[in-house]
C-alpha cells in the first residue's frame, strides 16, 4: 500500500506575524489576537516581539479593551526605542482617558510634551487646556428639589456602593428626591446597596415602593429576584425571572441583568439567549462571553460553550479558568467525563487545592530544581492562574504565585506582572 507523505506547515514567529497582519486588515480582530499572541510568544528578536506589541496595542485599542491596551503597551515601553516614546505616551494617554483616568492620562500626555519636540505648540497648549480647565461639579441648588442635579450624588454613591461603603451609598442615594429625574436609578442602587449589607428587607421594601410606580424597572426586579432567593422564596424569584423575560428590553446592561438573574435561578437557556442579545454589543467582554458558555453547557449546547471559552482565550490568552473549563470539554467530547462548571469565575475545589499544592512544593524545591519545574507550572498557566481566578480577587493566591515565580526564576512571568499597572503595588514591593 502506497504512503501518503502529511505536509506540515512550520509555523514560526515571522509566519505568525503575516497571519495576524492578514486578519488584522481583514477586520477579523479575534484571529488577529490570536495570532499575536502566537507571535509574541515565538519571538526570538526584539523587533518581532515589537511588532506584536504594537498590533496587540492597537487591536485591543480597536476592541475598546483599553485595560488590556495600557498593560501591552507597558510591556512595549520596556523594550521601545526612543524614537517611539511619543506613540507609547500618546497611546497610553488616549486609553487612560478611556478608562476614567484623568490624572494618569494627563501624566502621560505631558510625558508626550516632553520627549515630541515636533509636537506643535497649538497642539501642546491645547492638550494643557483640555486638564486644566475647572469642571462644573454637575449641583446646583434648585427648587423645588425634584428638579435639582443630582450627578453629583449619584456619581459618589456609585463610588461608595463600589468600595463596599454601603451605608454611605445608601445616604447619598436617599438624598435623591422623588420626581427627580434620577430618583429610579437611585432607588435601585439604594436597594442593591441594602441588599450587599445583608438588610435584605430594607431592599425587598425599597423595590416594592419602586415598582409600585415603575412596574416594568428591570433593575428593580432583579435585585427583588436576589432578594427573594436570600429570603428562601425561590419559586417567587423564578416567576420573576421569568417575567423580566418577557419584557421588551433594548438597553445592553438591562438585558445582561435578565440573564444573570435567569442563572441564578437554573433558567440557563433563558440565560444563554439574552447573553446572545447582549453580546450583539458587547462581543469581547470577559464576564459576559464566560456567562454565555457556562449556560450554553449548562442547557446542553456544548458546541456553542465551545466556541465561547475559545473566543474568550482568544481575546484574553491568561484567562486561565475559562481555559481548564474548555479543556475540560474538549476531553468530555473524546469519552471524558462531563464537568461541573459553575457561574462562578473559579476552577473546581479538588483542582484548586492541587494547584496551590504544586505550587507550594515548587517554593520548597532547590534553586536548580525549582527553575526546571518552573517552566513546566508556567506552561500549565499556574502562575496567571493565580491572577485569574475569582476575576483576580485572591490576592493571597496572587502573593504565592510571585514569591514562587522569583524562587524559580520565572522571569518572563515577573516581568508582566511588574509592569502590569493592575498588579497591587504592595505585591510588588513585596516580592
Amino acid at each position: 500500500m502506497k504512503q501518503t507523505k502529511v505536509k506540515t506547515i512550520a509555523f514560526d514567529s515571522d509566519l505568525y506575524a503575516r497571519v495576524a497582519e492578514k486578519y488584522y486588515r481583514d477586520g477579523n480582530h479575534v484571529a488577529a489576537l490570536k495570532y499575536s499572541h502566537k507571535q509574541l510568544q515565538n519571538a526570538d528578536d526584539v523587533w518581532l516581539k515589537s511588532e506584536a506589541y504594537t498590533r496587540l496595542c492597537d487591536l485591543y485599542e480597536d476592541m475598546g479593551l483599553n485595560a488590556q491596551a495600557v498593560a501591552y503597551l507597558f510591556e512595549y515601553l520596556d523594550i521601545c526605542d526612543e524614537e517611539e516614546l511619543p506613540d507609547v505616551y500618546e497611546s497610553l494617554a488616549v486609553n487612560f482617558l478611556n478608562l476614567g483616568n484623568e490624572s494618569q492620562s494627563a501624566y502621560y500626555y505631558n510625558k508626550l510634551i516632553d520627549v515630541d519636540d515636533t509636537l506643535p505648540e497649538e497642539t501642546r497648549q491645547d492638550i494643557i487646556d483640555a486638564f486644566s480647565k475647572q469642571k462644573n461639579s454637575g449641583y446646583r441648588f434648585v427648587y423645588p428639589p425634584k428638579k435639582a442635579d443630582y450627578a453629583k450624588e449619584m456619581e459618589l454613591g456609585g463610588k461608595a456602593l463600589k468600595n463596599g461603603a454601603f451605608e454611605k451609598a445608601v445616604s447619598l442615594f436617599s438624598s435623591v428626591e422623588k420626581g427627580a429625574k434620577d430618583y429610579p436609578e437611585a432607588m435601585e442602587l439604594q436597594a442593591v446597596a441594602y441588599l450587599l449589607s445583608d438588610n435584605v428587607k430594607q431592599a425587598e421594601q425599597v423595590c416594592d415602593e419602586l415598582l409600585k410606580d415603575y412596574p416594568n424597572r428591570a433593575q428593580a426586579m432583579a435585585t427583588l429576584a436576589a432578594v427573594y432567593l436570600e429570603q428562601g422564596r425561590a419559586e417567587e424569584s423564578k416567576q420573576l425571572a421569568l417575567k423580566l423575560c418577557e419584557l421588551p428590553l433594548e438597553k445592553t446592561d438591562e438585558i445582561f441583568k435578565v440573564a444573570t438573574v435567569c442563572c441564578e435561578n437554573g433558567l440557563h437557556r433563558q440565560a444563554y439567549e439574552n447573553f446572545v442579545k447582549a453580546e450583539k454589543q458587547m462581543p469581547y467582554d470577559g464576564r459576559m462571553l464566560y456567562f454565555k458558555a457556562v449556560s450554553a453547557y449548562k442547557s446542553g449546547l456544548k458546541q456553542q460553550s465551545k466556541r465561547a471559552f475559545e473566543q474568550l482565550v482568544d481575546i484574553y490568552p491568561d484567562a486561565e479558568v475559562a481555559r481548564y473549563y474548555l479543556k475540560k470539554i474538549k476531553e468530555e467530547e473524546s469519552g471524558g467525563e462531563a464537568v461541573d462548571i459553575s457561574y462562578f469565575y473559579r476552577v473546581p475545589e479538588k483542582e484548586r487545592e492541587a494547584r496551590c499544592r504544586a505550587l507550594i512544593d515548587l517554593g520548597k524545591y532547590p534553586k536548580t530544581e525549582a527553575e526546571i519545574v518552573g517552566i513546566f507550572l508556567q506552561q500549565k498557566g499556574y502562575f496567571a492562574w493565580c491572577f485569574d481566578e475569582m476575576d483576580g480577587a485572591e490576592k493571597e493566591l496572587q502573593y504565592l504565585a510571585l514569591v514562587v515565580a522569583a524562587h524559580a526564576r520565572v522571569d518572563g512571568f515577573l516581568r508582566t506582572c511588574m509592569l502590569n499597572p493592575d498588579v497591587a503595588d504592595a505585591l510588588k514591593v513585596e516580592t
